[in-house]
């Protein structure tokens, strides 16, 4: 009686243990034919790899150069110095000068020029 039991629940495992097979075998199956569908795509990236490498290097030469056209520019020198003045605020007419100054330095810290040498010991003009 015992083993009959026994070989019951064996045989119930191996029903489950097929039934797991089975799905498993059906999600691999689902896997593969997901694989085949974007084959295509994969195989086109990986044959214009170099060329799309190279395209891309071209147009960042062509964006560098453009770049550096505008900074060039007499428009862009201009705005750049606007904003440059405008950042420098109050500041502006002691930093005209040097910007490393130490007075310049200490003027937009609004500190002392002591002060600022004592956190700033390396500054020109400490």
């Amino acid at each position: 009686a015992k083993n009959k039991e026994e070989l019951a629940k064996k045989k119930v495992e191996l029903e489950n243990k097929r039934v797991d097979l089975e799905k498993t075998e059906d999600e691999k199956r689902a896997i593969e034919r997901y694989l085949e569908e974007i084959k295509q795509g994969c195989d086109w990236i990986i044959d214009n790899y170099s060329t799309r490498e190279t395209n891309r290097a071209t147009e960042k030469a062509a964006l560098d150069k453009a770049v550096s056209l505008i900074k060039g520019t007499s428009a862009f020198k201009s705005a750049a110095a606007k904003d440059s003045d405008e950042a420098l605020g109050e500041c502006k007419d002691t930093c005209k000068a040097d910007e490393a100054n130490v007075k310049c330095k200490a003027c937009l810290a609004e500190v002392s020029v002591p002060g600022y040498c004592a956190g700033h010991p390396g500054t020109p003009g400490c």
